[in-house]
């Protein structure tokens, strides 16, 4: 069997409103030599009929059922069915320009990661937003990387070579920023990395997305995120690019710890480095930012002592 010159992922998990329109946009490509494997993770709506009613009428369809084990679950099963040269991953409430794999293949010559610009929709609404290329890289640009963008794994055709050869797969177990995981390990890793500057890709925002609804299941996926990728920088010579910028993120995803004195301790025993980069994070308010600073310098009782006398006040933290 000849592979095809393209892999795409959906993952699919109860998105029987938006599934069919997303799967629309996909077989109408201009550009047809593609797979499209659509794994269904355990939906429990009508998404895994709809997924296997396309498959029945086109034979570029691929649909695998699976128990629901998270997003990163399902893109590593279609990771390891794809047989095409290039990947890419299409969320499965989002959907594409009829020209999203002919335009991403086009300037793929001698880069191993294409990246396109992106539409948010939102309602009726809809903001063009550029995506990032960091290999024109700065220091600078790696960390507007970090914390500027949508460090997102769709709206990108990627060198399927990459994954085997830097054995390369989504994080189990995390339900938030898995895609960030991975996609900075494989900027790191890819030779030459290139923008289109054309918005291909129909990013689709509803209140039921993990972007609108933190918590601290999302907090605590973010801080092993950062925690994990500052010890992958730290080995591959990154560190000095990164290390502020994903401490940003950590602190960040660790302010509920900061809002509760019960929480001190666990918020001192996190990324020590950290500690440094507390005043200048641009995600903290001043009063998060000190009392930050006297936990991690063990003065836990100075900070519960600033913490009450702050909400006496009526100050939130």
């Amino acid at each position: 069997m000849v592979s095809p010159q393209i892999s795409i992922i959906v993952p699919v998990y109860n998105t029987e409103i938006y599934l069919r329109r997303c799967i629309e946009s996909l077989l109408s490509q201009v550009y047809t030599d593609f797979e499209l494997l659509l794994v269904d993770d355990g939906s429990t709506d009508k998404s895994g009929i709809i997924c296997d009613e396309y498959a029945a009428k086109d034979s570029r369809v691929h649909v695998y059922h699976k128990e629901n084990g998270g997003v990163s679950s399902a893109r590593n099963l279609g990771l390891d069915k794809a047989r095409g040269e290039w990947v890419t991953y299409v969320d499965s409430d989002d959907y594409v320009d009829a020209a999203y794999c002919s335009e991403l293949l086009k300037y793929s010559k001698d880069v191993d990661v294409v990246t396109c610009d992106m539409i948010i929709v939102d309602g009726d609404r809809e903001t063009y937003l550029e995506s990032y290329d960091w290999k024109d890289a700065s220091a600078r640009s790696v960390g507007e990387y970090i914390v500027g963008s949508y460090t997102c794994v769709w709206g990108t055709l990627q060198r399927r070579s990459l994954y085997d050869e830097y054995k390369l797969r989504f994080p189990s177990g995390i339900k938030y920023c898995e895609d960030f995981h991975l996609m900075f390990k494989l900027y790191t890793y890819a030779k030459n990395v290139r923008r289109l500057d054309k918005g291909l890709y129909y990013y689709y925002q509803h209140p039921n997305s993990a972007v609108h609804n933190r918590n601290e299941e999302t907090d605590r996926g973010e801080r092993w995120v950062c925690t994990d990728l500052m010890e992958f920088a730290d080995r591959e010579g990154l560190i000095k690019e990164s290390e502020q910028y994903l401490s940003w993120r950590l602190l960040y995803a660790s302010v509920s710890m900061l809002r509760t004195p019960k929480r001190y301790r666990e918020f001192s025993e996190l990324y020590t480095r950290k500690r440094k980069y507390i005043f200048s994070c641009m995600f903290l308010s001043k009063r998060q930012k000190l009392i930050a600073w006297l936990v991690c310098y063990k003065m836990i009782f100075i900070a519960v002592g600033a913490y009450h006398t702050l909400k006496f006040m009526g100050k939130e933290i």
